[in-house]
């Protein structure tokens, strides 16, 4: 039997090298039929009468059982049998989760050709002791359109933050100041529920640090989203997905955990859900509460006047945390067409540090030495809420539907901070002190309105929609300093006043079908951009406005009954995020801080893939993309100060090969392995220097799941990333061990999970920089090794009286209630 690994990459192999051969396999007749032969058409169905995508269908002899022909479906849950001789069958499918399927008895003639009417499947749910229970979900699976991470259930998932629980996801990177890019691409768009989040990358980090992993069902990884969806987000788009309730009654879940490492973690959730003939009610809550240190170093020199100037920086900060996460809302069937919803979530928290940060500068040209000691007191706090309305309708005909939402957002956060600086020159006594005192409130409003139609079109499918959004951000920052003399006084280089309006209007159309055993899905998504960015304080303004088009298509194709390929291209924007645009300072140190960049342009990415599956299980990607105009991160100085920015730099090409392959070793033991390799390359101009750099980077992530006895189960997994380039700098290889137990009690209604994160303390980000004359180095050190303790109990009614999938509710509501993303 040929090695699946080495088939899949002789096959991208034999593909890359010529493009014309994929488009004749993808677009031609693979196969013919043979005089006297029949063929078998048909599709397998949910009780909904959705389609069941990759059911197992197989044809037997009606007299013996003996098995004929089988076929795996399509994404629509098609299969066609071709080459059958003339004869008696049965026909019977099956797929994980759901009973098997059988028809009635078929006889067909030689050469004909059928049509069968749908086979329907019923969810595979067995009563034990009033638990419900159904067939368990591998961790990864690859879908037609995406990878999905089964968070609900695992171990490591316990006792963590979503935000880890990202980094545990295949292609998924999240560095030291939180953000996050996707097989070695920054620029993800992240959703919540389906709903687009509209934060920094820094206050998205924030929020899934407020979220408990154990409140978290999926993790969706979307590398080239349909016209359906919102064009931003370069290397695709991340949906983290909630836990749902669909049973009546009521029932609900109690999650409490604890956590230490070098200080102490707590976590607590309560799920409630209500579910009545024509009405259901929902609520969470979640509460964290935490304590942590983060170690960074900072070495750069800074060229002057042809002299050196050095500095090493030593700062430790120590961080409090607490923060509160809540959803609640209400469904109301009106009637079997007509679906209205409303529902409000949030966050309120704040978190504060105190820092001691020591600088050594040798500065040129004075001569000497000197030493600035800074003590930072930072106390921030943060409300958010979002209010949704949405109603849905649906119509005589199967598959029409009609779908409106309207949303209100608003993002308010408060940042005060307290320096003592002092200054030490090691030639004399003399000291100095520098003290700096500031206030930077921040209010974010957003409007969002979208309208979506669905209508199916003989075999095919029809979607179109529009959608218009509005955001207002309002910022302000006032630093005051303080020499030796006792005034305070307004200063000026970090004080201003930031306004920040955007509008987005966008329509698509998207037709999804098969040509053949073709499945087509091709869209086009047209967004019209305005913005204004105004600086009040040093009088300046940043517009822009722009209408782009972004076309989409995915192909996908069964070679045979184990492999398929597919095929899928997008185009791509990344729109720079208000804080980014807005000209604030955030210091470190005097000498030291961060700003914002009005002149910050939007990033357009033209993205390629190609995709090998083999048995249901080996998934292999293809990507290529390139970028114009990346966004990146990089480490600037001016005189003797250093900053941390955002540039336009060039160009970015990125080719990016993924194998994802499940191994079942043994009953009682699975393994799940990610393998990614990818090569970055950035060309261009930078602070009037050509920009060439390039690196091939790994990531290698493997889990173990060890099913024990007397309830008992285990995991351990592994990372590894190698060097890798981040615009300017070069990233030094991270790795780490995770390990956990879980046991299960009271008829597995309640669980208890020990974890073990980051075992040998070896998640360190360090790095320097690989671009012009003054060179940076630095080191992070977090509270990464820690033990979870969690204690999680389900309760209520779990008798199996299932809710039927709501069909009519917004696209981004049917996440809530169906479990997954149209």
């Amino acid at each position: 039997m040929s090695n699946p690994i080495l088939f899949s990459g002789s096959v991208v192999a034999w593909l890359v090298t010529d493009p014309f051969k994929l488009i004749f396999i993808l677009l031609s007749a693979a196969s013919f039929t043979t005089y006297a032969q029949s063929t078998l058409n048909g599709k397998v169905v949910d009780e909904q009468n959705k389609p069941l995508a990759y059911a197992t269908v197989t044809l037997l002899n009606a007299a013996d059982s003996a098995l004929v022909k089988g076929a795996i479906c399509d994404a629509a849950g098609a299969y066609s049998l071709q080459g059958v001789v003339g004869g008696q069958y049965l026909l019977t499918a099956g797929i994980l989760g759901y009973q098997k399927g059988w028809s009635a008895p078929i006889t067909l003639a030689a050469a004909e050709t059928r049509s069968l009417p749908p086979l329907q499947l019923r969810e595979m749910v067995e009563q034990m002791k009033a638990v419900t229970v159904v067939g368990q979900r591998p961790m990864i699976e690859q879908q037609a359109d995406r990878m999905v991470v089964n968070v609900a259930g695992t171990i490591l998932a316990t006792g963590n933050t979503a935000l880890e629980v990202l980094e545990k996801s295949p292609g998924v990177v999240v560095d030291q100041d939180g953000n996050i890019s996707l097989n070695g691409k920054q620029g993800v768009s992240i959703m919540l529920d389906g709903k687009r989040t509209y934060l920094s990358g820094a206050d998205v980090a924030n929020m899934l640090r407020n979220m408990t992993s154990d409140a978290l069902d999926q993790v969706e990884i979307i590398t080239n989203p349909s016209a359906k969806h919102d064009a931003a987000g370069n290397s695709g788009i991340i949906n983290i997905k909630t836990k749902k309730e669909k049973n009546r009654g009521t029932n609900g879940s109690l999650t409490l955990g604890t956590g230490y490492g070098r200080f102490e973690k707590l976590n607590s959730g309560l799920s409630l859900n209500h579910r009545q003939n024509s009405v259901n009610f929902f609520a969470n809550y979640n509460y964290g509460l935490s304590r942590s240190f983060q170690n960074l170093d900072i070495e750069r020199n800074a060229f002057i006047g042809g002299e050196v100037n050095l500095f090493d920086h030593q700062n430790y900060m120590l961080r409090n945390w607490q923060g509160h996460n809540y959803k609640a809302g209400v469904d109301f069937f009106l009637n079997k067409k007509n679906t209205l919803g409303l529902m409000v979530n949030g966050s309120i928290g704040d978190w504060g540090s105190n820092n001691t940060n020591k600088a050594l500068h040798s500065i040129a040209g004075m001569g000497r030495e000197r030493t600035i000691t800074t003590l930072g007191d930072i106390d921030n706090g943060y409300q958010n809420t979002t209010i949704n309305l949405n109603y849905g309708r649906t119509f005589e005909q199967k598959g029409r539907e009609l779908t409106f939402d309207l949303d209100y957002s608003n993002y308010r956060g408060s940042k005060n901070s307290f320096f003592n600086n002092s200054f030490q020159y090691f030639d004399s006594r003399t000291d100095s002190l520098f003290l700096l005192r500031s206030a930077s409130p921040s209010d974010i409003n957003i409007w969002v309105a979208k309208l979506d139609y669905t209508v199916p079109v003989g075999k095919t499918k029809l979607e179109m929609g529009a959608k218009s959004s509005y955001v207002h951000s309002d910022n302000n920052a006032r630093i005051e300093k303080q020499g030796n003399e006792a005034n305070w006084e307004v200063w000026d280089k970090f004080t201003n006043d930031f306004q920040y309006r955007e509008n987005i209007n966008a329509a698509y159309v998207n037709w999804s079908g098969s040509l053949g055993k073709t499945t087509v899905v091709a869209g086009l998504r047209a967004e019209q951009t305005w913005y204004q960015g105004v600086s009040v304080k040093h009088d300046s303004t940043a517009k822009n406005q722009y209408l782009s088009l972004f076309p989409s298509l995915f192909l996908k194709r069964p070679l045979n009954e184990k492999s398929a390929l597919g095929l899928s291209y997008s185009r791509r924007v990344d729109r720079p995020s208000y804080q980014d645009l807005n000209p604030f300072f955030s210091l470190l140190d005097v000498t030291t801080y961060s700003r914002g960049n009005p002149l910050l342009q939007p990033q357009f990415t033209h993205q390629l893939q190609l995709s090998h599956t083999y048995n249901k299980s080996l998934v292999t990607n293809l990507t290529y993309s390139i970028t114009e105009g990346p966004m990146t991160e990089v480490i600037e100085t001016e005189g003797l100060d250093a900053f941390q920015t955002n540039r336009n730099l060039g160009t970015l090409t990125n080719w990016n090969l993924t194998v994802s392959l499940p191994v079942p070793i043994a009953k009682w033991w699975s393994m799940q392995n990610n393998i990614s390799a990818y090569h970055r390359k950035y060309t261009g101009t930078y602070l009037e220097q050509k920009l060439d750099v390039e690196q091939l980077s790994t990531n290698v992530y493997i889990m173990n799941t060890f099913k024990l006895p007397h309830n008992f189960s285990a995991e351990l997994s592994g990372m590894y990333r190698s060097p890798t380039i981040w615009g300017t700098m070069r990233i030094n290889s991270i790795y780490s061990v995770n390990a956990g137990v879980q046991y299960s009690f009271w008829d597995r209604n309640a669980s208890l999970k020990l974890s073990a994160n980051d075992i040998f303390w070896t998640q360190v980000f360090s790095g320097q920089s690989i671009v012009g004359e003054n060179s940076i180095r630095l080191e992070s050190r977090r509270e990464s090794r820690r033990v979870n303790l969690s204690f999680q109990y389900r309760f209520g009614n779990k008798e199996i009286r299932p809710v039927g999938r709501r069909r009519g509710a917004s696209t981004d509501e049917q996440n809530r209630i169906k479990g997954d993303d149209n």
